[in-house]
């Protein structure tokens, strides 16, 4: 059973890492062309990556990884403009 749970823990774990590698470029530039500066990109971008690590075992499936990251930098983009 704790061999089980070791193992989910590192897979989960390595889809995180995946995750961030695949998605850290094209989200960067997706945010960037909608702040007014790469730093203030940059902040935001940490933001989603916080909370996708933080919040990972609600997003329910791999499949909605993606679109739960757009979803969180356009939602952290319109709280920086209010």
């Amino acid at each position: 059973m704790q061999r089980a749970i070791a193992l989910n823990a590192v897979l989960m774990e390595e889809i995180k890492q995946q995750t961030f590698r695949k998605e850290k470029g094209r989200l960067l530039s997706f945010i960037r062309n909608r702040v007014s500066s790469t730093e203030e990109a940059e902040d935001i971008l940490q933001d989603v990556f916080y909370q996708f690590v933080s919040g990972f075992e609600a997003i329910g499936s791999i499949e909605r990884i993606p679109s739960w990251l757009y979803s969180v930098a356009r939602n952290k983009i319109i709280d920086r403009y209010r």
